[in-house]
């Protein structure tokens, strides 16, 4: 080995980060617990195991009656008068389309060290934050005498329940928050207490359980239609300490989630720093404005997030998929299941789909068979090799040439689907970089393209981004044939925006 990087081929991506937040939220309890502890102590003759369950059922009891204040409090709010809002249209974050056609770099183009000072503030990386975990207490309630089968990317898990049967006579104020009230039952409590066990069993992260409680919804027969479905929906969400509103276009219920990361293409409701984005059953509904209460008022609870900390744990259906770069074969095993969930993931910011953990199985099979390539090579001429290969490997298209909208991919998605275009391909290589080179690497966002950017501690002759800070040495995947250093023509003036990644 000529280089002087330790090469790391797999790493751990995430690391616990408790914040001021956190503990703030979580004071209440630890009084509480140190409370039930001094009480407990003083009787005697409990085993650990006893008192563990007392303080555990003294717990539950106190966080359910919370609860169940905050839900008579929050039906009194859905009583007030809705007010219109006007929707924005969703964010699209190029400036222009991107090209249908890339150009392919010359061969004998003279190189030189050029730096390019970086557009704006620096987009740093996502913070993401480790919220505890619901707490919910399931309600003891005796085995239910009916039962669903609710399908999730492969799994189809089995629910039992006592429900009965719910239906919203009219979407009048007073209707929607007297039905929404009745699902506060011991029945519906301890149904979504089983759906929150699922969650934190298969480690899925709020959109995952966004997605488990509306499939549950819709498998549900005693909810009569769809505003009940929604309604439903919303309880369950709210009970788990999400801060969800409702609003009304039409005579058709819709959710307003707020998440704390930015989501493209879709409407959405502004309010100070939150927005508030628009899901609901009728995708066709184009309407600029919605009812709903006043946004400023009851606006407690955990906003969601987009943000994949833990590899979520899914059904596996295997399917092997080759690439071929240089003559050689390189073949990979996917989980078909995890491509359905991911390309049910919202267009979000790109950072989410660089930082995401990967399939473990699919990380370990494609570095061991690129492992031996770039071993022997220079930390520059290793560089090149993965920069070759993700340009030579994958075919170019547009999104909306392959999907017919805008479409970004995971990494492994990259692999799954027939072609790519440039951020697919972007966050792809920002991927690789990191897990067999260990360098830092960040995406360079311009007008209508993303390429990459990484660090070298060595001095290579092409065009640099420039931050207060660092510089970063571009890279553009999409750029056939292109050399690190090389830029596009049509880049080489404008200055991009750096998205910083964690390290």
């Amino acid at each position: 080995m000529r280089h002087n990087k330790k090469r790391v081929l797999i790493q751990s991506h995430y690391q616990s980060n408790e914040n001021k937040h956190t503990m703030k939220a979580l004071l209440p309890l630890l009084l509480f617990v140190s409370l039930c502890t001094c009480c407990l102590r003083a009787q005697e003759n409990l085993t650990d195991r006893e008192l563990f369950e007392q303080m555990r059922q003294s717990m539950r009891k106190e966080y359910n009656e919370y609860r169940k204040e905050n839900e008579r409090e929050y039906a009194n709010y859905l009583r007030q008068t809705w007010i219109e809002y006007q929707l924005h249209k969703g964010i699209n974050p190029y400036k222009e389309p991107k090209p249908d056609t890339i150009p392919t770099a010359p061969k004998d183009e003279k190189k030189i060290i050029k730096e390019i000072p970086a557009k704006g503030n620096i987009e740093v990386p996502i913070d993401p934050v480790h919220e505890p975990d619901i707490l919910l207490g399931g309600n003891n309630q005796p085995k239910g005498l009916k039962s669903i089968s609710v399908p999730f990317y492969g799994t189809d898990y089995q629910l039992s329940h006592n429900l009965g049967n719910y239906i919203l006579k009219s979407t009048k104020t007073k209707d929607i928050a007297d039905t929404w009230e009745t699902f506060g039952t011991p029945a519906v409590s301890q149904l979504v207490a089983d759906l929150v066990t699922i969650k934190l069993e298969n480690k899925l992260n709020d959109w995952a359980f966004f997605l488990l409680v509306e499939k549950t919804a819709n498998q549900l027969p005693q909810l009569a239609d769809s505003n009940t479905r929604i309604l439903f929906r919303h309880f369950a969400l709210f009970k788990c300490g999400y801060n969800i509103r409702m609003g009304l276009i039409g005579k058709s219920l819709i959710l307003l989630v707020p998440f704390k990361e930015q989501i493209n293409w879709r409407q959405f409701l502004s309010e100070k720093d939150t927005k508030y984005y628009l899901f609901t059953d009728h995708e066709n509904n184009a309407s600029g404005a919605v009812y709903t209460v006043p946004l400023s008022g009851n606006n407690s609870g955990r906003s969601f997030s987009l943000y994949i900390q833990e590899d979520i744990y899914l059904a596996d259906q295997p399917v092997q998929l080759s690439r071929t770069f240089r003559k050689t074969k390189y073949t990979v095993t996917i989980n078909s299941n995890r491509i359905d969930f991911l390309k049910d993931y919202p267009q979000c910011d790109f950072r989410i789909f660089a930082e995401a953990p990967v399939d473990p199985r699919f990380e370990e099979e494609i570095l061991k068979q690129i492992a031996p390539q770039i071993e022997p090579l220079s930390t520059g001429d290793a560089l090149n090799w993965l920069l070759h290969f993700t340009q030579s490997a994958f075919q170019y298209a547009t999104d909306h040439a392959q999907f017919g909208h805008e479409e970004y991919l995971f990494p492994e998605e990259t692999f799954f689907y027939p072609k790519s275009d440039c951020e697919d391909r972007a966050i792809f290589f920002a991927w690789i970089v990191r897990r067999t080179l260990n360098l830092e690497v960040a995406l360079m966002s311009y007008k209508d393209h993303l390429a990459t950017g990484v660090i070298l501690d060595q001095d290579i002759k092409g065009t640099y981004i420039r931050t207060t800070d660092k510089r970063y040495l571009l890279c553009d995947p999409t750029y056939i044939g292109a050399n690190i250093g090389q830029c596009m023509p049509r880049y080489k003036d404008e200055r991009p925006e750096v998205l910083k990644l964690n390290q």
